[in-house]
């Protein structure tokens, strides 16, 4: 381990390194000098090094039960558990800058690994039963060929099927597709029907975000 060795005068308040020599003994130093010794200090990942098996391993005890558990419901015809299993097996998230965050990501997982088939699977499941998120992501799905052949008829179908349901980034994606002409006839009057449906849907949130904050603290005092 190496240090730093310097003297500070207590007369002229200047400071004095010492020469490149750790044996210099501590009684050597004139007396009007004051030694202090300054650590180096080590690299922060070394510390990241000794607990990261720890935290892996205590995320991937919980991590595995949960998805145990959701896989059940999911299995049971589970809307919503059906939808967030395919999630998982979806996770088009940031990619992994190195090796240990591949790891910590993979147990968070529950130790699922991608898989974009299976996302669609479950993701139809849920759709079928008219959960919204999953009638969006399916649409997204077949409009990208993801998990599935791409298919703009089918993707025109899930999306639209959100989008009556008031999904807001279904409505987009419906207007965007009847815009460009994507697996339907271009139209701008539905395109304009869709998006405005859209910011609608989004004011009315922003709105109502708005009053509870506002109303909040007289709900309290009341």
């Amino acid at each position: 381990m190496q240090f730093t060795i310097r003297f500070f005068s207590r007369r002229c308040g200047q400071s004095v390194k010492a020469p490149n020599d750790s044996r210099v003994a501590e009684t050597n130093h004139p007396p009007c000098l004051k030694p202090v010794l300054l650590r180096e200090s080590r690299p922060a990942g070394f510390l990241a090094a000794l607990l990261l098996p720890l935290l892996v391993l205590l995320t991937a005890c919980g991590s595995k039960e949960s998805v145990k558990s959701l896989k059940k419901k999911a299995e049971a015809g589970d809307a919503q558990a059906q939808f967030e299993l395919g999630r998982k097996y979806y996770d088009r998230g940031v990619a992994p800058k190195n090796y240990m965050e591949a790891v910590i990501k993979y147990y968070k997982s529950g130790g699922i690994s991608k898989d974009e088939v299976e996302a669609v699977k479950w993701f139809r499941k849920a759709a079928e039963q008219g959960h919204a998120q999953a009638q969006r992501y399916l649409g997204v799905a077949y409009a990208n060929g993801w998990g599935a052949s791409k298919d703009e008829v089918e993707a025109v179908k899930w999306t639209r099927k959100a989008a009556e349901q008031g999904h807001p980034i279904a409505q987009n994606n419906l207007g965007l597709m009847y815009d460009k002409g994507e697996g339907v006839p271009e139209n701008d009057v539905e395109a304009v029907k869709w998006f405005r449906e859209f910011f609608r849907r989004l004011l009315s949130r922003s709105c109502e975000r708005v009053c509870r904050v506002a109303i909040s603290p007289w709900l309290d005092v009341c």
